[in-house]
């Protein structure tokens, strides 16, 4: 008979500790092949990195929190939005530690070969006050793979729908082949808190417009857009008519 999750239901103390040496074996033989991060990397369904190589933006002076759970942080871990609706922290993820990653349909993960730090934004309070501290994007390798087929589209006027921490509006308006941003953004107040902190990272200047994109974009002109503006990954798809935007790329519509 197994026991939870396939293990042994009466595993004994020397089977336990053989298990967890066995674990550690296949751990340190997996880190032992860590290569180094590029923008260009290829997704796969076990990527091992090393840790000096990932260095993802940092927005704000905190220091690192070392708890996933950000209620447990001390102030100095923390930066809070002027509303209080969102905090922004850099959680360290612990050597070997694995993060999901997808691609469309598929699912793998990533680890590290030292402790890195991952930015991260959470819906601090909602909107009448009350607190849920929900995560809401973080700067990982799964967020970085599944933007960039987006961001290699960008051409010409380009729109990049909803903000996050930024990550793919600063890779569009470096890229030499856009010639002009919009930014769509719903949330006033994360606009004017986050999008200051980005400006010395972009490439040119960003038009940014407050509002609701399925209201925005069907009267915009543009050759891209870049719709970041839903909840989670998989099988996104943009259904409002937008007469005038050639191309609409969505996070997360990849059905490959």
């Amino acid at each position: 008979m197994l026991g939870l999750f396939g293990l042994p239901a009466f595993e004994t103390n020397a089977q336990r500790r053989e298990r967890l040496d066995r674990r550690r074996a296949e751990r340190e033989e997996r880190l032992a092949t860590a290569v180094h991060w590029t923008p260009d990397a290829k997704w796969g369904d076990r990527l091992t990195f090393t840790a000096d190589s990932y260095r993802p933006t940092s927005l704000f002076d905190v220091e690192p929190l070392t708890r996933i759970d950000p209620r447990a942080a001390e102030p100095s871990q923390l930066a809070v939005s002027p509303d209080g609706r969102w905090a922004y922290c850099e959680k360290v993820l612990p050597r070997g530690h694995k993060l999901e990653t997808y691609c469309g349909k598929r699912r793998g993960n990533v680890a590290f070969d030292g402790p890195v730090l991952i930015p991260a934004l959470h819906s601090w309070r909602d909107w009448a006050g009350t607190r849920n501290e929900e995560p809401w994007m973080s700067i990982t390798p799964m967020e970085l793979l599944s933007l960039r087929p987006g961001t290699r589209k960008a051409r010409g006027r380009v729109v990049v729908a909803g903000l996050g921490l930024g990550h793919q509006l600063i890779e569009v308006s470096r890229r030499r082949q856009v010639t002009s941003i919009v930014l769509v953004e719903r949330d006033a107040a994360l606009v004017e808190w986050i999008f200051p902190r980005l400006a010395p990272h972009l490439g040119m200047p960003v038009e940014v417009i407050v509002g609701d994109a399925f209201k925005v974009l069907p009267q915009l002109t543009a050759d891209v857009a870049l719709v970041d503006i839903f909840p989670g990954y998989g099988g996104n798809v943009w259904y409002t008519r937008t007469p005038n935007i050639r191309t609409i790329w969505c996070w997360g519509g990849a059905n490959v």
